[in-house]
């Protein structure tokens, strides 16, 4: 099992602050973390990579464009 420490996080592509993953979490929005030390924490990457394949699977349709694309097209 890997453990993922909050700022291995972006690696992931997940750039939340921590006060925002709290909120997340609290809401069941995010996946609880493992204590590791009284100062520690971390996630286990399944469960990361899990978030990740849900929300993948939840976008519809094509990504949008941002302003600066839509004005260049």
């Amino acid at each position: 099992m890997k453990i993922i420490a909050f700022p291995e996080l972006r690696a992931f592509g997940i750039g939340f602050s921590r006060v925002h993953l709290r909120r997340l979490i609290a809401n069941g929005d995010f996946p609880e973390p493992v204590r590791l030390s009284p100062r520690r924490i971390g996630w286990i990457a399944d469960e990361i990579e899990a978030f990740l394949a849900r929300h993948a699977a939840e976008r519809s349709g094509p990504p949008s464009r941002s302003t600066s694309e839509a004005d260049a097209a």
